[in-house]
């Protein structure tokens, strides 16, 4: 599952915000809310974390957005690449419907 971020030449000047949107599978609403929770787990040994927020979907929508401030581009970029969020990616796979935007 691809989930790659596009960073702005002038992300890496100062702290950004990450919000990435799925949508989840009916069913699926209560079981992506506890992974997301790990997910926000792990980032908080994550060097350039700078906290999170993690949105519940209304009951007549299914989006889900999720919110992940971080220090700098490169900090984004290197979380990108861990062998650790790309397990979670993973496990939500079964979870969502469509590309996240």
């Amino acid at each position: 599952m691809s989930d790659a971020i596009q960073v702005g030449e002038n992300a890496a000047d100062g702290p950004l915000s990450v919000v990435v949107t799925r949508r989840i599978k009916a069913g699926c609403e209560r079981a992506y809310e506890e992974l997301v929770k790990g997910i926000h787990e792990a980032i908080k040994g994550f060097d350039g974390y700078l906290g999170s927020h993690i949105l519940s979907p209304t009951p007549r929508e299914s989006r889900v957005p999720d919110h992940l401030p971080l220090r700098y581009g490169e900090d984004l970029q290197a979380w990108e690449v861990l062998a650790e969020r790309r397990k979670w990616l993973e496990r939500m796979s079964g979870m969502i419907v469509g590309t996240p935007v």
